[in-house]
């Protein structure tokens, strides 16, 4: 959750999304930075 308004997309922390731990994708090399 973000507590402000953001100007810039810069402003936002990076994010994480890994397809193995929902079953989506296959175990190796599944993470996406978002």
């Amino acid at each position: 959750t973000i507590s402000r308004t953001v100007e810039h997309p810069s402003e936002l922390p990076k994010w994480n999304y890994d397809g193995s731990s929902t079953g989506q994708a296959p175990g190796e090399d599944s993470e996406v930075i978002l």
